[in-house]
């Protein structure tokens, strides 16, 4: 866990973009930390989700009407690639 004065949520949050830089990318990531990672706005990752474009899990308790949405990250990178554009080709070569 890194070592700084934020407040536990905060930390947590870089914590997880520290091991996402790392290569330890975690199976699921809550919405404040897929749009950190992805560049997305949490307005364009809930339209994504709605369209079902990409995949989520929605966690509560049995009862409850909270809970916490997880965003499947193979699903959401597969959904950044799909924007990717070939690579231009030089004229002269």
């Amino acid at each position: 866990m890194l070592k700084t004065n934020f407040p536990f949520k905060a930390r947590l949050a870089l914590q997880q973009d520290a091991n996402e830089i790392q290569g330890m990318r975690p199976e699921y990531l809550r919405i404040p930390a897929a749009s950190r990672v992805s560049g997305l706005s949490r307005t364009h990752l809930f339209e994504a989700i709605a369209e079902g474009q990409v995949k989520y899990v929605h966690v509560r308790r049995p009862g409850k009407s909270k809970g916490v949405r997880l965003i499947q990250t193979s699903s959401l990178m597969a959904y950044l690639t799909s924007f990717e554009t070939p690579a231009r080709e030089h004229a002269g070569a």
